[in-house]
């Protein structure tokens, strides 16, 4: 079992919207036991991988979690 809360988070990211504006970022759960963000990801568009970068640089305690990541930990 895996204690988490799903998205309890929203980041106001420096990258920039189309009309100027800051655009937001929420990873999906946060596992509160680990102490661990984590983004589910199956396809990566460009602008997310831009917000990912940034909130993995100012939290290194994140992962990404793809397919194999998912197989991995026998959660599909």
């Amino acid at each position: 079992k895996i204690s988490y809360e799903w998205q309890p988070k929203v980041f106001i990211t420096p990258i920039k919207t189309n009309k100027g504006s800051n655009t937001t970022y929420r990873p999906d759960p946060y596992l509160t036991d680990q102490d661990l963000w984590v983004e589910i990801k199956g396809y990566m568009r460009k602008d997310a991988l831009e917000k990912w970068e940034w909130f993995k640089s100012i939290m290194p305690n994140s992962e990404l979690w793809d397919k194999q990541k998912l197989l991995q930990l026998k959660i599909i």
